[in-house]
């Protein structure tokens, strides 16, 4: 029973370091706009996303993705981006960001 805690407290952590990093920013920027879509995201670096999450430009997402797919962050499906893991996205909703 005590591990849930434990690795949800660890969990957390890792992601507040990584997303609160400001050499990450476009990163951390990225999976919130992602999760705050209502479903998968087609088009990340469409001027209409770039704009609407007001992003740096979409070379800066793109490359952005790159990484949160290496570090599993997010997932691409049928060319549509989304949250990797369901405890992540709804810790992310939990930060009202």
């Amino acid at each position: 029973m005590h591990k849930i805690p434990l690795f949800w407290k660890k969990f957390v952590s890792l992601q507040e370091i990584f997303l609160s990093n400001s050499r990450y920013e476009c990163n951390s920027q990225s999976v919130y706009s992602i999760n705050n879509e209502a479903s998968p995201v087609k088009n990340i670096t469409s001027a209409a996303f770039v704009n609407t999450h007001r992003m740096k430009s979409p070379s800066a997402v793109q490359s952005a993705a790159r990484k949160l797919l290496e570090y599993d962050m997010i997932t691409k499906n049928e060319g549509r981006y989304s949250i990797a893991a369901p405890l992540l996205a709804i810790w992310l909703k939990s930060r009202n960001i």
